[in-house]
């Protein structure tokens, strides 16, 4: 289970997210689904652990998670862009 609690997450100028806070049950699917540039792959950066929120805190499985490593054999991200 992934569990997204008050995820907080801006740029210098433009506030992306504000305690946006979500659960994913083992075997189930999400999608992320928006226009150009509304975030969806800052979301997934955040979630994966490359990028830092600025509040809030992810767990797998009940743990607090801070980086990929924690929980790298599990999950996976393959970006539309490699170089990304």
């Amino acid at each position: 289970m992934i569990q997204v609690e008050n995820l907080s997450y801006s740029f210098p100028t433009k506030e992306l997210y504000k305690k946006v806070s979500f659960v994913l049950e083992d075997g189930q699917h999400c999608a992320f689904i928006g226009s150009n540039g509304t975030g969806k792959t800052t979301a997934l950066s955040v979630i994966g652990g490359l990028l830092k929120p600025y509040a809030g805190k992810i767990l797998y499985n009940g743990k607090n998670i801070k980086r990929i490593s924690d929980y790298g054999n599990k999950i996976a991200m393959l970006p539309q862009d490699p170089q990304t």
